[in-house]
């Protein structure tokens, strides 16, 4: 049985201090997320470098001179994600997601989460 933080998954079931998050896909804005980075995660999409409207395109995972790096630096990669070789071979062009769309989220819960621990 698969364990988080060396306990099973099944002691965590019912526990009122664990709170299952389920992922979703963001379809907005015509482009696809399918994953996120895990350096994506504390950045919010109004980033002003790597957020959603950003600077920064990260496409390093493609060869300098390619045509699927140059779609991707002017934005017009569809899928944004994980640089997975498997996502790779999924999808025809990828960009590495550098923010977090669920950011607000996160942040909403974990207010919540630090609202319920007992301060004594």
């Amino acid at each position: 049985m698969p364990a988080v933080a060396g306990k099973p998954l099944a002691e965590l079931v019912g526990n009122p201090r664990v709170e299952q998050v389920i992922s979703r896909v963001d379809t907005g804005n015509g482009r696809l997320i399918v994953d996120l980075a895990h350096t994506a995660i504390p950045l919010p999409p109004h980033d002003p470098h790597y957020g959603k409207h950003g600077d920064y395109r990260n496409c390093i995972h493609y060869w300098r001179c390619s045509a699927k790096r140059k779609a991707c630096l002017e934005g017009k990669a569809l899928v944004l994600g994980e640089r997975t070789f498997k996502n790779r071979i999924r999808y025809d062009n990828i960009q590495r997601l550098t923010y977090n769309p669920f950011y607000i989220e996160m942040m909403d819960r974990m207010d919540r989460f630090l609202l319920r621990i007992d301060l004594d």
